[in-house]
Parts: structure tokens; C-alpha cells; sequence
């Protein structure tokens, strides 16, 4: 097994290729995994555009939510082409971001580890 980084538009098509037959979408990867059978996976190290937010339930009003939201949304659209707005199951944004153009991909946790 080795992991190398993608340098060519024809690696990130056959890496495409492979992850939709398996069911998978890419996200913003930057290396491709390979074996003796070829290309079998990625890793995005780095490089995920990330848009958080988080504003107070009783302090912030809807207006205040939608401006913000629209404002975060400008500013990764100033560097990304794409991006990933991570939403708790909860949350009441989570029913607006269908409306907004928003691609639901199914339920994740998120695992933090401090490498200092």
C-alpha cells in the first residue's frame, strides 16, 4: 500500500471513478491510496474548507442567523469552489440547508485530536 499525492487531473478522475462504484464522494483529497489492485481510497489532509457556526439560542434572532449565515457563505465562496457546513442533528438549521442548495451526506460524528 502506498499513499501519494495528486498531481494530475486524470488521477483525480480515475479516483473519482473508483469512489462512486464503491458509493463514496470526494472530498477535497489530496492523495491517492493505492495497492496492488490500483487506486482504492484517499485522504484530504489539510484541505477541507470548513464553515462553522454557532450563535446564541436566546441572544440571536433568525434575522441575525440567516445574515450570518449569508455573510459565512460569501466568504468561502471568496476561496472555495466548495465547501462543508457541519450540522448537529438538532440544530434548527439543519431543515434550511436543503432549501439553500445544501447536499445532505447522511449522519458523521466528528472526532477532535490535539497533535501538541
Amino acid at each position: 500500500m502506498k499513499v501519494r499525492i495528486i498531481q494530475n487531473q486524470e488521477t483525480l478522475v480515475q479516483l473519482d471513478k473508483v469512489m462512486k462504484e464503491d458509493g463514496h464522494n470526494l472530498f477535497f483529497p489530496t492523495h491517492v491510496v493505492e495497492n496492488d489492485k490500483g487506486i482504492v481510497g484517499f485522504l484530504s489532509v489539510d484541505n477541507t474548507p470548513v464553515f462553522y457556526m454557532a450563535l446564541h439560542s436566546q441572544l440571536a434572532s433568525a434575522r441575525d442567523s440567516v445574515s450570518a449565515f449569508r455573510q459565512g457563505e460569501r466568504l468561502m465562496q471568496i476561496k472555495n469552489k466548495s465547501g462543508l457546513i457541519l450540522c448537529t442533528e438538532d440544530s434548527p438549521y439543519l431543515p434550511l440547508l436543503k432549501r439553500v442548495d445544501y447536499l445532505n451526506l447522511g449522519k458523521t460524528t466528528m472526532n477532535l485530536k490535539n497533535y501538541v
